[in-house]
C-alpha cells in the first residue's frame, strides 16, 4: 500500500512540477515579448527591467541582439565583438555583423571596418569595402573592386556613388568603361539605365550610344548597311543580339520577320548569335501559344537545341493534340530527362492515343506507384489506387530526447513559442542542416508535438519523407478553414492545399512581391475581396493578413470568386490565383488554346509560365491528399472517367465543388 501511495505521490509531484514548469515558461515567454515590445516603442528603461531577469534564458541573446540593433549608432566595438564571439551558432550573428559593418561605414571608421569584415556579400557592403580599402591606402585593390561593382547591368545603391567617384578621381572612368556598362545594361534588358549612362558621354561616343539605344528600342529600322554604325563587330553583335532578344519577348512574329530579312544580308553574324536569337524567337512563340511555334521549334539547327527546346517541342505537340509528334519529341530527349515522371506520363498517354495500350501500360505502371502529381495521374489512367508514399517511421523517444537537447533546436522551438516566426525559421533550418535523416525526423516530431506545422513539415521534407502523414500534410487552423469553406461553398481540402503550397503554414511570411500570410494575398487583392464579400477593410494591410482568421477568410473568398469566374474549374481558378485572372483570360483567348481543353491535364502541362504550371500541379496534388485525409474511407471522386483513350480530359481528382457565391466582376491582380 505504501508503495502504491509513494508512486501516486511521485506521479502527482511530476504533474505539479510539469504544470509549474509550463507556467514558468509561459511567464518567461510573456516577459520576452513584452521586452521586445518596449524596445520597439523606445522605452529603454522598461526594456532593461524586463530583459535583465531573463539573462540566463535561452532567448536572451535575441533580446541583446534586438537592443544592439536598435542602438547600433551608440554601439561600441567591444559590445559587438562580445556578442559575435558568444553567439557564433545563431543566424542573427551574421545579421548583426552586417548592421555593424554598415554602421562603421557611416562613421567612416575604415580601419575597424576592415578588421571586422569577414567578406560578406551584397552591394552595400562591397561598396563600403572599396571605400575602406581606398581610405587605408590600398588603392589598387579599391579600384579593382570599384570597377567590378561598376560593370553591372543593373543600378547599384546610392551608397556606391563615392566608389564610382573614386574611379573618376583616378582616371579609370573612361568613356570605354561607360560604354561597357551601357552594353551590359542592354544585355540585361535595362534600357533606362543605359539611357542614364549615355548622358555621361559626349561627341562620337554619345552618338554611338544613341545608335545602340535606337537599335535596341526599334530593331525594325535595322538593315545590313546601317548596322555598321553600331561600332566594332563585337559591339554590333552584342547590341543586335540584345535588340532581337528583347523584340522576341515582345513580338516573336515581328522578330522572326525582321531577323530572317536581316540575317540574310551580307553581314557575317557569329553562329552563337544566330542560334541564340532563333531559339529565343521559337521559344517565345511557344510561350505565347502561337500556332507557328511547332514549325519554328522543329526548324532550329541542332546547335540551337537545348533542354528548353526539347521540352517545348513536347509541350507544343501535346497542346496541339499531335500525339505522334509528342511521342517523337519525348523519345528524342536524353534518357535521364525522358525518365522524369512528367514525360513518362505523357509518353504513356501518347502510346495509348496511338493504339498501343499495352506499351502505354508498361510505361505508366511504374509511375503509378509514385506519390506525386504525375504518379496520381498515372494511377487514374490505369484505374489503380493512388500511391500512399513511404511509411512514417516509428517514433524513437530516445533519439527525440537527444535531438531535443541540441542548442539550436531548443532556440528555434523557444522562438516559435514566443511568436518570433522569422527568427525561429532561420534557427530551425540552421539546426536541421547538420542532422542526418533519422535526427531530422525526430526534430519533425518535436515540432509537431509543439504545434509548429512549418517546423514539422520542413524537417520531415528534409528527411526525405514523401507521404500523406500528419508531418507532411498537417491540419492547421481547421476552425477558420471549416468556417471559410462553409461560407464560400468550398471544400476544406482545397484551402489546405493552397495554404501548403503558398506559405507552408507560415502565418506571418510575406513574399518579395508583397503577398502575405497563410494564403499569400496581396493587400490590395485582399482589401478588394473583403469589400466584395461583405467583411469590409479588415484585410487591407499586411499586418492584418498575418492573422490566420483574416487571411483564411479573405483567401477562401478570393478562391470562390475565381472558381465562379472560371466556370467552377479548379485548375483554371488556381492558375488565376497564381498568375492573375487577366493572364489566364489571355491564355484562354489565344488561337492555340482551344486545342487543349481548358482545365485538363494537357492544358495544365502546357501552361506557358513554368511557375504557374508547377503551382497548379502541386496544389491539385495537395488537394487529393488532403481530401483523402479528411475522408479516409471515401474514394476521392474525379470529374471525368478514370481511363480515357479518345479525349484528354482527366483532371487530377477534380472533385466537383458546390457553386461558389456570386461575386462582382473585375478584380485587381
Amino acid at each position: 500500500m505504501r508503495t502504491v501511495l509513494q508512486k501516486a505521490l511521485v506521479v502527482i509531484g511530476l504533474i505539479i512540477s510539469g504544470t509549474a514548469l509550463a507556467a514558468a515558461q509561459t511567464d518567461t515567454t510573456a516577459a520576452f515579448k513584452a521586452a521586445l515590445a518596449a524596445l520597439s516603442t523606445g522605452h529603454l528603461e522598461r526594456f532593461t527591467a524586463l530583459a535583465s531577469p531573463l539573462h540566463d534564458n535561452i532567448l536572451y541573446p535575441y533580446l541583446r541582439y534586438a537592443y544592439l540593433k536598435h542602438e547600433i549608432r551608440q554601439a561600441t566595438r567591444p559590445e559587438i565583438d562580445t556578442f559575435l564571439h558568444d553567439n557564433t551558432r545563431l543566424p542573427i550573428s551574421d545579421s548583426l555583423r552586417r548592421e555593424w559593418l554598415l554602421e562603421l561605414a557611416r562613421r567612416k571608421d575604415w580601419a575597424t571596418f576592415l578588421a571586422e569584415d569577414t567578406g560578406q556579400g551584397g552591394s552595400r557592403i562591397d561598396c563600403a569595402r572599396a571605400q575602406a580599402l581606398a581610405a587605408t591606402g590600398q588603392v589598387n585593390a579599391a579600384l579593382s573592386l570599384a570597377r567590378r561593382l561598376w560593370l553591372a547591368g543593373y543600378s547599384q545603391p546610392q551608397s556606391c556613388d563615392p566608389v564610382f567617384s573614386l574611379l573618376n578621381a583616378h582616371g579609370v572612368m573612361t568613356p570605354a568603361l561607360v560604354q561597357e556598362r551601357i552594353l551590359l545594361a542592354l544585355e540585361a534588358h535595362n534600357p533606362g539605365l543605359a539611357r542614364y549612362l549615355a548622358r555621361n558621354l559626349q561627341g562620337a561616343t554619345r552618338n554611338l550610344a544613341d545608335h545602340w539605344l535606337q537599335a535596341y528600342n526599334s530593331p525594325t529600322t535595322l538593315t545590313g548597311g546601317n548596322s555598321v554604325a553600331l561600332g566594332t563587330s563585337e559591339e554590333r553583335d552584342r547590341v543586335l543580339q540584345a535588340a532581337f532578344l528583347n523584340l522576341a519577348r515582345r513580338d516573336p512574329v515581328q522578330a522572326r520577320r525582321i531577323w530572317v530579312q536581316f540575317s540574310s544580308t551580307q553581314i557575317a553574324l557569329p553562329d552563337y548569335m544566330r542560334e541564340r536569337v532563333t531559339r529565343a524567337i521559337a521559344l517565345n512563340a511557344a510561350w505565347d501559344n502561337l500556332p507557328q511555334a511547332g514549325a519554328w521549334l522543329a526548324s532550329l539547327p541542332p546547335k540551337a537545341v537545348n533542354d528548353d527546346v526539347r521540352i517545348w517541342r513536347v509541350r507544343v505537340a501535346l497542346r496541339n493534340g499531335n500525339w505522334l509528334g509528342t511521342l517523337k519529341a519525348i523519345r528524342a530527349m536524353p534518357r535521364w530527362e525522358r525518365a522524369l515522371g512528367t514525360w513518362q506520363y505523357w509518353e504513356a498517354r501518347a502510346l495509348d492515343a496511338l493504339g498501343q495500350p499495352l506499351e502505354a501500360e508498361k510505361v505508366a505502371a511504374p509511375l503509378s506507384r509514385k506519390f506525386s502529381y504525375y504518379g496520381f495521374l498515372a494511377a487514374e489512367f490505369l484505374q489503380r489506387p493512388y500511391a500512399t508514399g513511404n511509411p512514417l517511421p516509428t517514433s524513437d523517444p530516445t533519439l527525440q530526447r537527444q535531438v531535443s537537447r541540441r542548442y539550436l533546436i531548443r532556440v528555434a522551438l523557444a522562438l516559435e513559442a514566443a511568436a518570433q516566426h522569422s527568427d525561429a525559421k532561420a534557427a530551425w533550418l540552421a539546426a536541421l542542416r547538420p542532422l542526418h535523416r533519422s535526427e531530422r525526423l525526430a526534430a519533425a516530431e518535436l515540432a509537431y508535438r509543439d504545434g509548429w506545422a512549418y517546423g514539422a513539415y520542413a524537417a520531415a521534407a528534409r528527411a526525405g519523407l514523401r507521404n500523406a502523414s500528419r508531418l507532411m500534410f498537417p491540419f492547421e487552423h481547421m476552425h477558420y478553414i471549416h468556417a471559410a469553406a462553409s461560407s464560400n461553398g468550398l471544400g476544406p481540402g482545397l484551402i489546405l492545399a493552397v495554404m501548403r503550397q503558398e506559405s507552408a503554414f507560415q502565418a506571418s511570411v510575406c513574399s518579395d512581391k508583397g503577398a502575405c500570410g497563410l494564403l499569400q494575398l496581396l493587400p490590395e487583392t485582399a482589401c478588394w475581396i473583403g469589400r466584395q464579400a461583405g467583411f469590409g477593410g479588415q484585410a487591407c494591410d499586411s499586418q492584418a493578413l498575418s492573422q490566420p482568421a483574416v487571411n483564411i477568410r479573405a483567401g477562401a473568398s478570393y478562391l470562390a470568386y475565381l472558381l465562379k469566374q472560371f466556370g467552377n474549374d479548379a485548375a483554371l481558378a488556381l492558375a488565376a490565383y497564381n498568375a492573375g485572372p487577366s493572364t489566364v483570360t489571355r491564355w484562354l483567348s489565344s488561337p492555340a488554346a482551344a486545342a487543349a481543353k481548358p482545365g485538363s491535364a494537357r492544358w495544365v502541362a502546357t501552361l506557358p509560365y513554368g511557375e504557374t504550371r508547377q503551382y497548379v500541379e502541386s496544389v491539385l496534388f495537395n488537394r487529393v491528399v488532403y481530401e483523402k485525409r479528411l475522408s479516409p474511407h471515401t474514394a476521392v471522386a474525379t470529374a471525368t472517367p478514370r481511363y480515357v483513350t479518345t479525349e484528354d480530359t482527366p483532371r487530377l481528382a477534380d472533385t466537383i465543388l458546390p457553386r461558389s457565391p456570386n461575386a462582382a466582376p473585375g478584380t485587381p491582380h
